[in-house]
């Protein structure tokens, strides 16, 4: 697969654009609340999804209920984390969550699915163990935190290992 998915773009090229290019514009409509700004997020996915310049795969996707779904949590050290509900991926680097640190230079971090290389490059992708990566977005650059550290794709154990990492004694 050389061009990316529809998910892999979504949330590894437009959402950091949005946040690090547009962060008080992003602000700003997070501040409207979770219903309109997973409105606002539901839009845009389906105006990528409709391009037909884009060359994305994987465009047959259809959302549900809480696909894209925004919560806000306060984190141990005062930040507020935007963590955004991703549909299930289905290929290694596409995304369970995306969390964002609302502040003026946010921090922006994902859970992602990986499955061994072997099993990729085979075809063999649906048969791999499934692996959950903590990433962060720094300097306009993907970085990976850790591997293995979420033992399951679930909100509360995303939330709480960007709490540990944010946290003053860093634990990862």
């Amino acid at each position: 697969m050389n061009n990316p998915t529809l998910l892999y773009y979504y949330a590894h090229v437009y959402l950091p654009m949005v946040v690090f290019q547009h962060t008080q514009d992003f602000l700003l409509r997070v501040q409207r609340g979770p219903d309109v700004f997973k409105e606002t997020l539901k839009k845009t996915f389906i105006e990528i999804k409709n391009d037909t310049n884009n060359n994305l795969n994987e465009k047959d996707l259809e959302l549900i209920d809480d696909d894209l779904k925004p919560s806000i949590t306060k984190l141990d050290n005062g930040l507020a984390l935007l963590v955004i509900n991703f549909p299930a991926p289905r290929h290694t680097a596409e995304v369970f969550f995306v969390g964002i640190t609302l502040e003026p230079q946010p921090k922006y971090f994902t859970l992602e699915l990986h499955r061994p290389v072997e099993f990729t490059e085979s075809g063999m992708e649906d048969h791999a163990p499934d692996k959950y990566y903590l990433c962060i977005w720094a300097s306009g650059k993907h970085f990976l935190l850790n591997k293995d550290v979420v033992t399951e794709p679930k909100a509360e154990l995303f939330v709480a290992v960007v709490n540990k990492y944010l946290s003053p004694v860093r634990e990862l």
